[in-house]
């Protein structure tokens, strides 16, 4: 649906550390959309980096980024954000 969409890079997985770290280090924000199951270590890698995290909000994200960031709680909430 996206293919098209010159501002927007949609990948595959990435498992190499050096191509992950190369993605993180460079990125302008990093969006975190999990929602359950604790501490994501995706979201904690990514804080390393000092980028601003857009992340879904719940109460594992808030408790892992300590409330500083940038809280989503629908895909309108999230548009809104990105759009701005």
């Amino acid at each position: 649906e996206f293919s098209d969409t010159v501002n927007i890079l949609l990948l595959d997985p990435i498992y190499d550390e050096r191509v992950l770290s190369t993605y993180r280090s460079r990125c302008l924000a990093y969006v975190h959309g999990h929602s359950a199951g604790g501490t994501n270590p995706s979201l904690v890698e990514m804080m390393h980096f000092e980028k601003p995290i857009i992340a879904f909000d719940c109460v594992y994200n808030r408790a892992t980024m300590e409330n500083n960031g940038v809280f989503f709680d629908s895909v309108e909430a999230l548009k809104d954000l990105i759009q701005n």
